[in-house]
Parts: structure tokens; C-alpha cells; sequence
């Protein structure tokens, strides 16, 4: 392989410059550093049936500190699902945690690592 010395160059130059900016362009949280959980060692779960045994576990999750992402709850009673979505939504100090009333749609739209149900 015949490569000139300019070609060299401008290779190792853009890998430097790769280097050198990588860490500003990936926030903290995303790798995991500054007391955040990577997003690879987090699970992202769901609740299918929100009543009094389903918010108890997940009061029991985030009060075990199990590094989970709440991302969706699913009751046939919105109340019940409403009441989820609140206690995720200011655990997780964000309002990305989304309600569904069918357990179908849920399982077709969210991406869960777990689930859990009454």
C-alpha cells in the first residue's frame, strides 16, 4: 500500500481532533459517569395493572434503588394508570413515562427490557 506522507497526515489529524472532541460531544449521563446510570446498565420497565399491588411495586423498585428507566404504565382505569405516570414522572424527575388503557398497544409501541404486572 503506497501511502504519501500528506495522506498520513490529515488521517492522524482527524482521529486526534475524534479524540479530543468525543468527550464534549457525549454528556456525562450517557456514560454513565457523575452519579448517573449508563443507559446500558439501566432496565427499561413497564407496568401492566396499576392498582394498589402494582404502585406498590414500583414504589418498592425505585426505593431499592434498581436501576430502572419507568418508561410506560398500562390500566384499564386511567386514574390508576395516572397515579403510575405521577410517582415515575417525580422519581425520575422528567414526564417521560407514558399511559396506555391496552396492554397490546403498549407491548407494540414501548421497547421494555422487563415487565411486571398485578
Amino acid at each position: 500500500m503506497n501511502t504519501s506522507r500528506r495522506k498520513f497526515i490529515k488521517h492522524i489529524g482527524g482521529a486526534s481532533l475524534g479524540t479530543v472532541l468525543l468527550p464534549t460531544i457525549v454528556s456525562a449521563s450517557a456514560l454513565g459517569k457523575d452519579g448517573f446510570v449508563a443507559p446500558s446498565d439501566r432496565l427499561n420497565m413497564v407496568l401492566v395493572g396499576c392498582g394498589e399491588q402494582g404502585r406498590s411495586d414500583l414504589h418498592w423498585f425505585f426505593h431499592h434503588k434498581t436501576p430502572i428507566q419507568f418508561i410506560a404504565a398500562c390500566d384499564v382505569d386511567v386514574n390508576n394508570a395516572q397515579k403510575v405516570k405521577k410517582m415515575a414522572d417525580d422519581k425520575q424527575e422528567n414526564n417521560d413515562c407514558r399511559i396506555y388503557n391496552d396492554y397490546r398497544e403498549l407491548l407494540e409501541k414501548e421497547k421494555p427490557d422487563y415487565s411486571f404486572n398485578e
